[in-house]
C-alpha cells in the first residue's frame, strides 16, 4: 500500500472527467464556500466553458488582437494550458504549494486532478486546500485578464504576492468566526 501511495497517478483525461462527477461530487462542490466570482470560473472550466483570447479575438479583434496565448506565446489555449501548462502560472503554482500545502505533490496531474474531480489530497490541519485552489485560481484569472485587456504584465512571483495576501486575510477572517 505505501509503495502505491509512493507511485504517481496518471495523468486524467480532463474532458471525460467533468462527464463522470458523481452527484456526491456535484453535492461538494456546491457545499465549498467560494467567492461567487471564482466559482462561476470553477464552473466554467468543469463545462469546458472558459473564455479565452482565441475566443475573444474572433468576437472582438479590436480589443484582442491575437488569438496566441499571451503569457507565454503558445498556441495552445486549452483549459489544462490555463491552469497549469503555462510556465508563468506554473510557477505561481509551485511556489504557492510550496508555501500553503507543502506535503502536496506539485505536479500538474495532481491539481488538474483536483480542478476535474474534486479529489484533493488530504489538507493540513489548519487549512483547506479547496481554498488555496480557489486563491489561486481568482488571482490567475484577474492576471491573465489584465493582461489581455490593460497590458498589465504578468508577473509570477507579483502573483503569488498576491494570491499570499488573499490567503492570509481569507483564513485570518475564518479564525475569526470560529
Amino acid at each position: 500500500r505505501s509503495f502505491r501511495l509512493l507511485c504517481p497517478l496518471p495523468d486524467p483525461n480532463p474532458r471525460q472527467s467533468v462527464l463522470c462527477l458523481s452527484p456526491r461530487q456535484w453535492n461538494l462542490f456546491w457545499s465549498l464556500t467560494l467567492p461567487t466570482s471564482t466559482r462561476n470560473i470553477w464552473f466554467w472550466l468543469l463545462h469546458n466553458s472558459l473564455s479565452s483570447a482565441s475566443i475573444l479575438h474572433a468576437i472582438i479583434p479590436s480589443s484582442v488582437t491575437s488569438p496566441k496565448w499571451r503569457l507565454c506565446g503558445h498556441s495552445n489555449q486549452t483549459p489544462e494550458h490555463f491552469l497549469v501548462e503555462c510556465p508563468l502560472i506554473w510557477q505561481v503554482w509551485t511556489m504557492t504549494m510550496s508555501r500553503w500545502i507543502p506535503q502536496w505533490p506539485a505536479r500538474p496531474s495532481t491539481i488538474l486532478r483536483a480542478f476535474y474531480a474534486l479529489t484533493l489530497s488530504p489538507s493540513p490541519p489548519h487549512i483547506d486546500s479547496y481554498y488555496v485552489l480557489d486563491g489561486v485560481l481568482a488571482t490567475v484569472w484577474k492576471a491573465y485578464w489584465r493582461k489581455i485587456f490593460d497590458n498589465v504584465p504578468f508577473v509570477s512571483a507579483n502573483i503569488v504576492v498576491s494570491v499570499n495576501k488573499l490567503l492570509q486575510f481569507f483564513f485570518q477572517s475564518s479564525h475569526l468566526l470560529d
